[in-house]
């Protein structure tokens, strides 16, 4: 009867098994450990020996020694191997495999947060950079050419304290026929052919130099340009409910989609993208890209606008400027300047933007939350900066949309030049700049409003020259006189009401110089629709 052999206590089967593993991993033969003999032939070519003859014997079969030899190491003679030593290259090398599992745990980990964090950053973009409740993706249309698209900017420029713009409503369209709106290149008003019948809403003159800005914007990717055309907010078009709005009131009424399908029917182009911004966005944005550099045509002071003086000609200036610069209305160049001012502020915010790379411009928008507001997804931003980048501020062209104010009785329209309208939007579809019109003089009736005007330059004669001028192109003076003191350095032509702001900018086009501003603090007392203040910048003629 054969006795039980005593196992130890420290006999661990998974120690045995890893053991003999360890052993067929090292030792030279057939490593026949499956039980039952094998016909391979041994490992012996993948072991160092003292010398050649041995290693034909082990080949054979014969083994009297094994030496260990490194990867790029030739064997060393004699080099026998220990129990010792073989133990400690066996635990070396069982501690470097979990040192490359360890190691490839922690890059496949580290790669994986790299993939979340991404991927949070980007979902936290595309929230911060949403349109919210905004109804204009119901108006938007896919892009009718490869590597061109057009998106409409919709800016809110008010800001805490402004007087919200008198709306006029009329009973009938009347009194649009006597401003001859009829011709009006719009074809919400067009198509309502009935409009003598239909009731309307307009827009005072303070209206047509509201807060409200929009600017249809053509993007070619694959020449790399933009084209910017300023949309007066009193441009007319028809609701929903068959009446005749102005983009402004529009806006208010139907929401974003509402003013995208009446650009889109201006334009007859299909409008891909929205961006939308306001005062707070636009001086954030600025000062974040530590202030834009502008080419300013007029200068900038409007206490009504904002704080900062802008010089004219190329300034660099922050956020508080830049709003300034789009809010100021008291120019003598009245509705083409302010729109040039507008178009030059977004030229260079977008030339800034697109300085960026990708990381840049979400790490922006993640640190200002809310500045800016689109339709597009992170991945079309993306696309975007990347096929646009560093393009400089040449490569994007601005206009304002080719027409007129027409004004009677308070009610103030935007009269779109068809023809000229036609040739911007060709070019604009070859990815070129729209030809601008040199004719930028608003086109007033002179005879609508009535004109007083005072000499303070100095000049003999100043005042009544100017009046001659005048009445020989049909405008309406009432008399002349002197200013109380002769100190004024620049021509200022002052209007009364808010409706005779536009006719006051047509007075300061036709003489070349003066400043328009609203007497709204009546410092003037005017007498007539408009005054003029002859200063020592007007020269007379030769």
């Amino acid at each position: 009867m054969a006795c039980p052999v005593a196992r130890s206590d420290s006999f661990k089967p998974r120690r045995s098994r890893r053991t003999s593993r360890d052993i067929r991993s090292n030792v030279v033969g057939t490593h026949a450990g499956v039980g039952r003999l094998s016909e391979r032939p041994t490992n012996a070519s993948a072991v160092g020996f003292s010398n050649p003859r041995k290693q034909r014997r082990a080949s054979r079969g014969y083994v009297s020694s094994v030496l260990k030899v490194d990867d790029a190491a030739a064997p060393r003679k004699g080099g026998r191997v220990g129990a010792r030593r073989f133990d400690r290259e066996v635990h070396r090398k069982r501690r470097v495999k979990t040192a490359v599992a360890i190691v490839a745990a922690l890059a496949v980990a580290i790669v994986v947060a790299v993939a979340v964090g991404v991927a949070v950053l980007l979902g936290s973009i595309d929230s911060r950079l949403a349109l919210g409740d905004s109804n204009a993706a119901s108006a938007l249309q896919p892009a009718s050419k490869e590597g061109s698209f057009y998106s409409l900017v919709l800016a809110d420029f008010s800001v805490e304290g402004d007087v919200a713009p008198e709306r006029v409503r009329s009973s009938s369209a009347d009194d649009l026929h006597s401003l001859d709106v009829s011709d009006t290149a719009v074809d919400g008003l067009a198509a309502s052919g009935s409009a003598s019948s239909a009731p309307v809403t307009v827009g005072s003159a303070d209206q047509a130099q509201s807060n409200d800005a929009f600017a249809l914007v053509h993007v070619d990717t694959e020449n790399r340009t933009a084209q910017v055309i300023a949309i007066p907010s009193n441009v007319v078009s028809a609701g929903d409910d068959g009446l005749l709005y102005t983009l402004s009131d529009l806006w208010d009424h139907l929401g974003d989609a509402g003013v995208v399908e009446a650009v889109s029917s201006l334009a007859e182009v299909p409008i891909t993208h929205v961006l939308k911004i306001d005062s707070d966005g636009l001086r954030s944005l600025v000062d974040a890209l530590d202030g834009i550099s502008v080419e300013v045509g007029e200068e900038i002071d409007d206490p009504r606008a904002g704080s900062v003086y802008v010089p004219a000609g190329q300034q660099q200036v922050d956020g508080a400027g830049a709003l300034t610069m789009v809010r100021a209305t008291n120019l003598s160049g009245g509705a083409q300047q302010m729109a040039a001012n507008r178009i030059e502020v977004l030229r260079s915010l977008s030339a800034k933007l697109l300085s960026l790379d990708s990381l840049g411009f979400y790490a922006l928008i993640d640190r200002l939350p809310g500045c800016l507001r689109t339709d597009e997804s992170t991945g079309e931003v993306n696309h975007l900066i990347t096929s646009m980048a560093s393009v400089g501020v040449g490569a994007i062209s601005g206009a304002m949309l080719p027409g007129d104010d027409i004004s009677r009785d308070g009610i103030v329209i935007y009269r779109v030049d068809e023809g000229a309208w036609g040739d911007y939007l060709a070019s604009m579809s070859q990815g070129q700049a729209p030809v601008v019109s040199q004719e930028s003089a608003p086109r007033v009736d002179p005879s609508s409003f009535t004109v007083f005007v005072k000499n303070g330059s100095g000049v003999s004669g100043a005042a009544a020259s100017i009046s001659d001028s005048l009445e020989d192109r049909g405008f309406n003076v009432e008399g002349i006189g002197n200013t109380d003191i002769e100190a004024y350095d620049e021509t200022l032509v002052v209007y009364a009401a808010d409706e005779f702001q536009t006719a006051a900018q047509s007075v300061a086009q036709q003489l070349g110089v003066g400043r328009v501003i609203s007497d709204y603090a009546d410092f003037y007392h005017l007498e007539t629709d408009v005054l003029v203040i002859v200063g020592r910048d007007w020269k007379p003629a030769e």
